[in-house]
């Protein structure tokens, strides 16, 4: 067997979780985006979205959103064009604080 890949889409309207092995989707989560909500509700949401698809057993995270990624300082830019108070997504951070796993991030 493969490593476990989480993947999370964050859109506007919804955030997509999927767990992928051996090129398949072995299971996933759609949920709606709370775009007017905090960042922090958001990152709680997605936080808890991904320990209901996967154990601590999986080895990477690929991430997707409208925005500019900047992967020296770990952030995406321009989140607010869809989701009201997201500006700036510090998700090396977040999820490497909040998860506990290290993240390697590339673009």
């Amino acid at each position: 067997m493969s490593d476990k890949i989480i993947g999370i889409d964050i859109g506007g309207t919804k955030i997509h979780l999927g767990v992928v092995q051996d090129s398949k989707i072995i299971k996933e989560l759609i949920f709606p985006t709370s775009a007017k909500a905090p960042k922090e509700q958001i990152i709680t949401e997605i936080i808890q979205g991904i320990k209901k698809v996967s154990d601590s057993n999986f080895q990477r995270i690929g991430i997707e959103a409208l925005g500019l990624f900047d992967d020296n300082k770990q952030i995406i830019h321009d989140l607010w064009k869809n989701i009201l108070f997201w500006k700036e997504f510090v998700y090396k951070y977040h999820l490497e604080i909040i998860l506990g796993t290290l993240f390697f991030i590339q673009n």
